[in-house]
């Protein structure tokens, strides 16, 4: 059964994240990382990622959800340099 790994989810919000900021970007501080639900690909083809930014020391500072209906399939805060 395909599932979408945690990687690529982490890996999804930060090409989001500099497409967004117009910059490339390195992920150096993952804190608080939480997967909730599979996210199977061939049963959701769509997810809605939000993304709270704030920038201050150098840093790009991001909490992350994505959603799809009801179904919460990860949240995690994380630093970018």
């Amino acid at each position: 059964q395909p599932v979408t790994p945690g990687v690529v989810q982490v890996q999804l919000v930060k090409e989001l994240l500099e497409d967004q900021l117009g910059k490339k970007l390195e992920l150096k501080i993952l804190g608080r990382c939480k997967f909730l639900a599979i996210l199977d690909p061939n049963q959701t083809n769509e997810i809605d990622v939000q993304l709270k930014v704030s920038e201050g020391d150098g840093l790009v500072k991001v909490n992350a959800s994505a959603k799809s209906g009801e179904t919460t399939y990860f949240k995690f805060s994380a630093s970018y340099q």
